[in-house]
């Protein structure tokens, strides 16, 4: 989600994350820059339940890139919502659809 769902972003971003553990993590070298991806996976609760009846998972994505020509670091943390069950395969795939989702076909369809 983007910033124009700010009330759904902000439901998202008090959910807990502290205690929730890295379901997939992601390294690549993409457009001249190393970015590390970290996401995390838990249940719709709350209001998130009410108003996404479908959805069956909240992630947490957190990317860290840094720029190999000089040396910046971006540090950036997006909320997702998905229909997908939870485990470890769909953690994974959900972290490779995001990196499809914006744009970056240098790794191929999910990643591969």
């Amino acid at each position: 989600m983007k910033g124009n769902q700010p009330t759904l972003q902000a439901e998202c971003a008090a959910l807990g994350w502290d205690d929730i553990p890295v379901a997939d993590r992601m390294e690549v070298w993409e457009r001249g820059r190393y970015v590390r991806r970290g996401l995390k996976l838990g249940p719709p609760v709350d209001s998130l339940k009410i108003a996404w009846q479908w959805a069956l998972q909240v992630g947490q994505l957190t990317r860290i890139s840094q720029r190999t020509a000089n040396g910046k670091i971006r540090r950036e943390t997006v909320y997702v919502v998905t229909s997908l069950a939870p485990g470890r395969e769909n953690a994974m795939v959900v972290n490779r659809m995001l990196v499809n989702h914006w744009g970056n076909r240098a790794l191929g369809p999910l990643g591969s």
